[in-house]
């Protein structure tokens, strides 16, 4: 999230949900940093 905000808050305060996919398409690698993270089971 903090790099999300930093990336688009300064320029696009009201950014929308296609700002960050089109943000996270640029920086594939960013979506892959808590990929190790086990998800809590329902």
């Amino acid at each position: 999230m903090k790099r999300i905000l930093e990336a688009l808050y300064p320029s696009k305060p009201e950014f929308s949900w296609r700002d960050v996919l089109a943000l996270l398409e640029k920086h594939p690698d960013w979506a892959k940093l808590n990929a190790h993270v086990e998800q809590k089971k329902a």
